[in-house]
């Protein structure tokens, strides 16, 4: 079951993800991966999570992972999309302060992505 699941949060979150970098005009291999591990984790656990509901497929009902990975790949593009329309010309000032809110939202993603997987480990500790 484990297995299956995974690979359900594995191509549901690729098609997100691959969706999202089309539609941001991601460059490079890093932020897609990156934007992959992190929806693939928000996928994996809101799926575990979410009542098993609508068509199953190998015993496992696939409805709550994708509905889970929409859900946390919108969120996630709220944060991630500011920073993709910056102005390309700043002052010293907003400069000091553009690295504060990188060092913030970096904090907040190792946050999230302990988050995440202690979730999908209690998940699957206490089932």
């Amino acid at each position: 079951m484990l297995f299956i699941e995974f690979l359900f949060a594995l191509v549901i979150s690729l098609l997100i993800t691959a969706i999202f970098a089309v539609v941001l005009r991601r460059k490079g291999a890093w932020p897609f991966l990156l934007l992959l591990f992190i929806i693939l984790l928000g996928t994996w656990a809101g799926g575990i999570w979410l009542t098993p509901s609508g068509p199953t497929l190998w015993n496992v009902s696939w409805v709550p992972f994708l509905i889970a990975g929409l859900i946390f790949a919108l969120l996630l593009t709220l944060i991630i999309l500011p920073q993709n329309y910056r102005i390309k010309i700043m002052k010293p000032k907003r400069i000091a302060e553009t690295n504060q809110i990188e060092l913030v939202l970096g904090a907040f993603f190792w946050v999230l992505i302990l988050i995440l997987i202690l979730s999908i480990f209690i998940r699957y500790l206490y089932i």
